[in-house]
């Protein structure tokens, strides 16, 4: 007998029980089963799966065969829940949903309808008509039960004694109906009792046999104790002498050990003395001599930092004539510098215009600078910004703007004006803003001053200092006006190179720059009255204007 035979509960009893009635029910069933038609539309398997699927709660004891045809009684026989499934089965071809079987054991059970309607019902509906199962004297039946219906609810006297007669004709059919019932129920009723006490014999032959392997291997267990106590016994015995004898042998050698311990102390003690003496006298030899030595090395220290003080003192002396020597070049650079940008600022004044000329000039690019005033932390920058007309003409119109330049002559010319401007190398000033900071950032006159790689720098941190929507604005001279791209661009020593209007646009492209304006300023107009076409190409590059900014957005 094996453990979980060992620990059967009364629950597992009774489920045992239940299914050993399961297990003959089915059994019953097979044997009462017929075997299935040829011509049957569903198949026993999708029956199988169907039912096991959604009706395991509403197993049938019997069901009808499957055929085509049938007698109205074959359906007769069964009653209530079994009735409409098997309705189902034999007109349908399948087996009811669950709202179906409540909805037409409502009508049975509630006198609604009876056998004989359900069956024309099912017979008679879409799905029924599909099928088109024959069921032989159906229509007979119903039209009589529908006949007598009206009849009896128009004559209410006819009515009860047509209900009488009825009962006293189907008397002897209820009455052996009734006896069917009662006898089927008895024979489940003591099959069940029977199937009951064999299982409770079984379980209650098993208890009483796991109940005497039990006693047994208590007997058993007990036993096995006794002996072990005895064993434990006689170990603990054993072992409290064998430990005394040990713990005597072990004070033995503890004592020897601590005897040997006190005199290798003792012969430590002198080594140490010993050793003490010898280091010591070692030490004040070594000393001595260490001072000696030391002193000859102070001497010779001394020596040579007299020596090194002589040296420094001359080198000092060199250093200071050289430095002497270098700011006196310096300052001749500062003043050459100096003496170049006031030069250099003559030169604006006498080729440039005055003023009031460049302004009227600037003034042509106000309207950009309103459209794209957003009116909120609005600021430009203007790099080279030179006299500082732009500066100006910003503040005129009530817009924040600062000017850089590196010419220090400049600077101070702005400062005559009361403007916003700083000395810095331009460059390096845009690239000491922070991301995303600045507006509007325009230079006049500047981009032909840069070499390549500084012009690329220039569109590159512009692009980046720009805050979204931004604007940039660079004027330079217009190689494409003949007069500018053979002599004017070449009045300015410091000028590079002539940029094509096609080169700036490339560039700013290049570093993300959209919505690119090209905006031609101070045409020439020597000759507005030729009427001829052979040279009109020629004359517009004369007439064409002698400078153009370039104009870009960051989106």
């Amino acid at each position: 007998m094996n453990t979980n035979e060992q620990n059967i509960t009364v629950e597992q009893i009774m489920e045992n029980i239940r299914e050993e009635i399961e297990k003959r029910k089915n059994e019953s069933n097979k044997k009462n089963e017929l075997q299935k038609p040829a011509n049957d539309i569903t198949s026993d398997n999708d029956t199988k799966q169907i039912t096991s699927l959604r009706y395991q709660d509403f197993a049938v004891e019997n069901k009808i065969p499957l055929q085509q045809s049938y007698h109205v009684n074959q359906f007769l026989i069964f009653n209530d829940r079994d009735f409409v499934i098997n309705a189902f089965i034999g007109i349908l071809k399948r087996h009811p949903e669950l709202k179906e079987i409540e909805y037409y054991l409502g009508l049975l059970r509630s006198f609604s309808l009876n056998k004989i309607e359900i069956l024309w019902k099912l017979r008679t509906s879409n799905e029924g008509l599909i099928r088109c199962v024959s069921i032989r004297h159906i229509t007979r039946k119903y039209y009589l039960t529908r006949f007598f219906k009206i009849f009896k609810n128009k004559i209410p006297i006819i009515k009860n004694l047509a209900v009488w007669f009825i009962a006293f004709v189907r008397l002897p059919k209820i009455l052996k109906y009734i006896e069917t019932v009662d006898r089927t129920n008895n024979i489940r009723y003591y099959e069940n009792i029977d199937v009951i006490n064999t299982m409770f014999r079984k379980y209650t032959l098993d208890i009483n046999q796991n109940l005497s392997m039990l006693q047994e291997n208590s007997k058993n267990i007990f036993l096995s104790m006794e002996n072990m106590k005895n064993e434990l016994s006689a170990l603990d015995r054993f072992l409290k002498t064998d430990i005394e004898n040990k713990f005597t042998i072990l004070s033995e050698q503890i004592k020897n050990i601590i005897n040997e311990s006190s005199d290798l102390k003792n012969y430590v003690q002198e080594i140490q003395e010993n050793k003490i003496n010898k280091i010591k006298l070692e030490i004040e030899s070594n000393i001595s001599n260490m001072d000696k030595s030391i002193q000859n090395q102070l001497k010779d220290i001394e020596n040579g930092l007299n020596k090194f003080n002589l040296e420094i003192t001359d080198k000092t002396n060199e250093s200071l004539k050289y430095y002497n020597e270098i700011n006196k070049q310096l300052t001749k650079i500062i003043n050459q510098n100096q003496l170049q940008n006031d030069i250099y600022l003559s030169f604006e004044n006498r080729f440039r215009g005055t003023r009031e000329v460049t302004k009227k000039k600037l003034k042509a690019y106000l309207p950009y600078i309103k459209k794209a005033n957003s009116k909120t932390n609005f600021n430009i920058l203007d790099i080279g910004c030179g006299r500082g007309e732009w500066i100006e003409l910003m503040k005129e119109n009530g817009y924040q703007a600062i000017g850089v330049d590196i010419n220090r002559a400049m600077v101070e010319e702005c400062k005559k004006y009361e403007l916003d401007v700083i000395e810095s190398d331009a460059l390096e000033y845009l690239k000491a803003q922070k991301d995303n900071s600045i507006s509007i950032i325009t230079g006049f006159q500047i981009a032909e001053h840069l070499r390549f790689d500084k012009l690329i720098s220039l569109f590159d941190e512009s692009f980046r200092v720009l805050k979204s929507n931004g604007m940039i604005i660079f004027e330079t001279p217009n190689p494409e006006n003949i007069i500018v791209g053979s002599n004017t661009f070449y009045l300015d020593p410091t000028h590079e190179k002539p940029l094509p209007s096609d080169t700036l646009i490339f560039f700013a492209e290049t570093s993300g720059f959209r919505n690119i304006k090209i905006i031609k300023s101070s045409p020439l107009d020597l000759i507005d009255d030729y009427n001829g076409n052979n040279l009109k190409e020629l004359i517009e590059k004369f007439n064409v204007g002698q400078d153009y900014s370039i104009i870009g957005y960051k989106e």
